[in-house]
């Protein structure tokens, strides 16, 4: 009777496989997110890391620290040193990501007061040396530092040389079972 009802054709092989393009299983979103999760979790702590070691750096140097890094650019134009790291990588996360605190030398108070340094340094100023993992040489000598202080410094893993001569707070038996 009705001739003309209007027929319905479908383009099986062009809707269908464009959907199934868009398409994957929750078990493999899964494994991806994992996989992508690993190294950004640890760039996270990495990025974290530096932020505290930079903060430790402003603090330390009210207290008239001297801060050497593992890379010194010192100015020399026929130097070939290049900073730490590969150049894509410093270009993404900066020079400092690479950098790391090796040797800090706290000048004696007379020279802090006639350089307008700032306070010398204290027990207080030594519990921030924590946020510096990498710090080999530690210069304390005619620091105000006490016994108290020094278990700060017993924290400190990759500290090779430290120099606390001069510091009359500090007891020769508290440096032997201390450092």
């Amino acid at each position: 009777m009705d001739d003309h009802q209007p027929t319905v054709t479908a383009r099986v092989g062009t809707d269908i496989s464009r959907r199934r393009w868009f398409q994957f299983r929750l078990k493999w979103l899964l494994a991806f997110v994992a996989v992508l999760a690993l190294p950004l979790s640890w760039l996270g702590c990495k990025l974290e890391e530096k932020r505290r070691e930079r903060w430790a750096e402003g603090r330390l140097d009210k207290f008239g620290a001297i801060i050497s890094h593992n890379y010194s650019d010192d100015g020399d134009p026929f130097a070939d040193d290049v900073p730490p790291g590969p150049l894509w990588l410093r270009r993404l996360l900066g020079d400092d990501f690479f950098l790391h605190v090796m040797t800090i030398e706290f000048m004696p108070p007379e020279l802090a007061e006639r350089a307008n340094a700032g306070p010398p340094i204290n027990d207080e100023g030594l519990a921030i040396l924590r946020y510096l993992p990498a710090l080999e040489t530690l210069f304390l000598a005619k620091s105000q530092v006490t016994d108290h202080g020094l278990r700060h410094i017993t924290e400190l893993k990759t500290l090779k040389y430290i120099d606390l001569r001069h510091t009359s707070e500090i007891g020769r038996a508290s440096c032997r079972e201390r450092v």
